[in-house]
């Protein structure tokens, strides 16, 4: 079903195997409003759709809203009802992918497949917050706070560069490199698989990092840079 919500993954995020970075990347994303885009590479097999749909065992309350590759402007934005609005003149906007995800996650796997002319007004819209949509000289905007979560393959190589200037972080993804590592994954996937003992080994896990997210984000505002961090950024 188009824009089906993605309730919590039954996958915990803290059974996800070693990527450090990318699982920091998510956190982040979770505790600062200000962070709107995360870009997950990797290659195929990676863990990239599980480490994105996970984000909703972390931070209590929301949700992941998903975006398939085939969605029209209609259902990604919302349609006018020109005979609404010729009519009564009252301009309504019917339900969209956006409003749906305002307040919760939006994920997009395999982002550089999808219409360019789309991501980019999609990720704008994501980052300035505002929803614009115009029709036959009728106009009407709303609302969105949403969080992009989306993902490519590394083995396609081109990227268009405007499109990732709109993501604030861009992290990859690496398979284990050791059979220890690789032995880990099925095991864990096996265990979730037959009898979700794997939800229960790291529910206690998972739990511990909402209450985290919840208190970063109380937090945050109190949060500075110190200089030599500047330094170090720069």
């Amino acid at each position: 079903m188009p824009g089906e919500t993605l309730r919590p993954s039954r996958f915990p995020f803290s059974a996800i195997c070693g990527n450090g970075a990318a699982k920091t990347a998510v956190l982040c994303a979770a505790v600062n409003p200000h962070i709107k885009a995360v870009l997950i590479r990797g290659a195929s097999g990676s863990a990239k759709t599980v480490l994105a749909r996970s984000v909703a065992n972390i931070d209590p309350g929301k949700e992941v809203v998903n975006v398939p590759l085939n969605v029209t402007d209609e259902q990604l934005f919302g349609a006018i009802d020109l005979e609404s609005a010729i009519e009564t003149g009252r301009v309504e906007l019917g339900d969209s992918l956006l409003k749906r995800a305002s307040g919760n996650y939006l994920y997009l796997d395999d982002a550089d497949l999808f219409d360019p002319r789309s991501l980019t007004a999609l990720l704008d819209a994501a980052l300035d917050g505002n929803v614009n949509v115009e029709r036959e000289n009728i106009s009407a905007s709303y609302r969105c706070n949403t969080t992009v979560l989306a993902s490519i393959n590394s083995s396609r190589k081109y990227v268009d560069p405007h499109v990732l200037d709109c993501f604030d972080i861009c992290v990859t993804m690496r398979r284990p490199e050791t059979a220890e590592g690789r032995e880990e994954i099925i095991r864990r996937n096996l265990s979730f698989q037959e009898d979700d003992a794997l939800d229960g080994d790291f529910e206690k896990a998972d739990a511990d990092y909402a209450r985290k997210v919840v208190a970063a984000k109380k937090i945050l505002p109190k949060v500075k840079v110190p200089q030599v961090r500047m330094r170090d950024i720069a």
